[in-house]
């Protein structure tokens, strides 16, 4: 690991000892071992620019193709507009990623509600099936199919979030009990539905149908 150069330690010192491919290959690893993370995202789209401003800052260093000349001919723009500029630019760099996180946060926060919420109910629903007298085949098959149902609804919710409807496509990455155990007419409603108002319908409408049947008490 490289540690902080001091005041009289080269850029060029600091580069050198570590190969290019080397480097490249740890840069790559740690952006791999934290995908998922907040700053994954940030680290991959600062990748680019910071491997850029390195060659640039080493080409100037060693007066490659005439950089060192180049530059200085940018040498008369005048410092506080300059740094005018730049203090603007990170103000709204800073508040723009301060206020996209906050949203991500808040909408993470909001799918863990929503999830918790869809096991509270089923397990509520799934509560009043106790005591029931139907027979427990019947039971054990709306206890499934509530279950079913409800891992849909969250599914077809997550999925009209991204904009899609629910296909075996958008479905890669979702966790769903048991999709194939539903008929073909009703994974086709599934398909063309991209609300998930429907399959709470379905919930309401397998509810009601079991108390008729004694199987919800």
């Amino acid at each position: 690991r490289v540690g902080s150069p001091g005041p009289k330690h080269h850029v060029a010192n600091i580069v050198r000892p570590l190969p290019m491919r080397r480097l490249f290959r740890q840069i790559k690893d740690g952006l791999q071992s934290s995908s998922g993370g907040v700053f994954a995202l940030a680290g991959q789209a600062s990748l680019i620019p910071a491997v850029a401003a390195l060659i640039l800052k080493y080409a100037e260093l060693n007066n490659i193709m005439n950089v060192r000349e180049t530059l200085r001919e940018f040498s008369h723009v005048h410092g506080q507009a300059f740094g005018c500029f730049t203090s603007m630019l990170s103000f709204m760099i800073v508040f723009r990623s301060s206020f996209a996180y906050k949203r991500y946060d808040s909408g993470f926060d909001l799918l863990t509600d929503m999830k918790g919420n869809c096991i509270d109910a089923t397990c509520s629903v799934l509560a009043f099936t106790q005591g029931s007298s139907a027979p427990k085949g019947k039971v054990v098959a709306f206890m499934r199919r509530i279950a079913i149902l409800v891992s849909v609804m969250q599914a077809k919710a997550i999925t009209m979030m991204r904009g899609k409807n629910l296909t075996k496509q958008s479905m890669k990455g979702l966790q769903i009990l048991s999709l194939d155990e539903l008929d073909e007419q009703t994974r086709w409603f599934l398909s063309q539905e991209p609300s998930p108002l429907l399959v709470f319908n379905w919930i309401q409408r397998c509810m009601m149908d079991a108390v008729d049947k004694k199987i919800l008490v």
